[in-house]
């Protein structure tokens, strides 16, 4: 298929493009934590913190889980235009249940602005995803790496700017919510519209057809999410905000290791699709020990990072106060390491279109997650956070590899 916008990339290329995006994108991301300890103060790293938490799980529900699945469209049963109205939906529905929720667990003041404002600025994330599922249905991740590198920059700049001259945390949130939403509306609009026609189509029963159809891999999603969130909102409850905000703050650095990750393995959606879609189940399960090589090798080169080095960077980037909580680090890593593994189950499954045992198997592990969140901390404080998340974690991989290979026996039967 001839592109409008230039010949397509090859999957080493947008591996490449990618993984570069994301990683300054999210680099620029964790900066904000850093600047948030280094000129705000305490208060502000709880808030910033919890805001970040909460608005996880409505991200999934704005997001819908629909990048895979557009990404495995390959035989464009729905068009871009379809996705980007399912997604004008989904972020309204989010936004609206996102401050329910915060009401219902009694936030108010100060931290319910800055969970409605960092919401806001997670919205623009979500309508600049699927924005950046065309371009890589059409073999055009550079464009994503663009947008990337722009929107990480300026919301960097932008939130310095905001905490420096008025020293105010929603103010900074709300600059960084201007900028990344210009960036999507800007660029990514028009590096998309050239591929195809992003107009949303509001039709109703292609739309409702697409929203059932995702909708149990979005719960899935929204119950993965609160695997993690639930148990640091438990230790927020427990402990108070000023500790879930350092065990948050040692904890991001370490996504950088799932974003990397998940960057890598992303691009290899569309060459997973095709597999199956032919049946070349060879190639399917090469792809998928592949990556699951590479997660094992990134963890365990990681972990020993951190059990070298954790504490004199962590002093290094965020000063004596940090001290007390660097232990957190190295369980942390295993969560990450088993989040990326989950990740690879979890597409794999929606590209088998599994998306009801998806959601038992999600549903089954966010159970553990709650049920075990309260009796970890009491044991074993603010680790137990990652004890209860690893647990729930190795559940979900467990069961998703299983049907997965079960989806593949009963692929080959069918062909026989």
């Amino acid at each position: 298929m001839t592109q409008a916008g230039g010949k397509k990339l090859t999957l080493a290329q947008n591996s490449l493009l990618n993984t570069i995006g994301t990683v300054v994108f999210y680099v620029c991301q964790w900066a904000l934590t850093l600047l948030v300890v280094r000129m705000g103060t305490e208060a502000d790293v709880g808030t910033l913190q919890l805001a970040l938490t909460v608005t996880n799980i409505f991200t999934s529900l704005a997001n819908y889980n629909m990048r895979a699945f557009q990404v495995s469209d390959i035989r464009n049963e729905y068009t871009a235009g379809h996705y980007v109205a399912s997604r004008l939906v989904t972020g309204l529905l989010a936004l609206v249940t996102c401050m329910v929720y915060s009401l219902l667990w009694g936030y108010g003041g100060i931290s319910l602005l800055c969970i409605g404002l960092y919401m806001g600025y997670r919205l623009s994330e979500s309508l600049g995803d699927v924005l950046h599922g065309i371009d890589q249905k059409h073999s055009r991740m550079d464009h994503v790496m663009v947008s990337y590198v722009l929107r990480g920059i300026l919301m960097l700049a932008c939130f310095w700017m905001a905490l420096r001259w008025t020293g105010s945390l929603p103010a900074a949130i709300a600059g960084i919510a201007a900028v990344t939403w210009a960036v999507v509306l800007l660029y990514d609009l028009r590096s998309s519209a050239r591929y195809e026609s992003i107009r949303p189509r509001f039709e109703g029963e292609p739309l409702k057809r697409l929203l059932l159809a995702c909708l149990p891999s979005v719960l899935a999603s929204v119950a993965f999410a609160a695997i993690v969130s639930l148990p640091r909102q438990v230790l927020g409850k427990m402990e108070g905000e000023t500790l879930l905000g350092f065990y948050a703050t040692v904890a991001t650095p370490l996504v950088f290791v799932q974003v990397f990750l998940n960057s890598l393995m992303n691009p290899a959606l569309g060459a997973l699709a095709e597999s199956w879609e032919k049946n070349d189940q060879r190639a399917f399960r090469a792809l998928t020990l592949k990556m699951l090589l590479l997660i094992a090798a990134v963890g365990l080169a990681v972990l020993a990072g951190v059990l070298l080095l954790a504490e004199p960077v962590m002093m290094l980037l965020y000063g004596e106060t940090i001290r007390p909580y660097v232990c957190l680090m190295a369980p942390i890593v295993a969560c990450t390491t088993m989040y990326a593994v989950c990740c690879v189950g979890f597409n794999l499954l929606v590209v088998l279109r599994k998306m009801v045992t998806l959601l038992w198997i999600s549903l089954g592990a966010v159970l553990v997650s709650a049920g075990a969140a309260a009796p970890m901390i009491r044991l074993f404080g603010a680790n137990g956070v990652s004890w209860c998340v690893l647990a729930s974690y190795a559940l979900f991989a467990g069961m998703s590899f299983f049907f997965v290979l079960r989806g593949l026996r009963e692929k080959n039967k069918e062909s026989c």
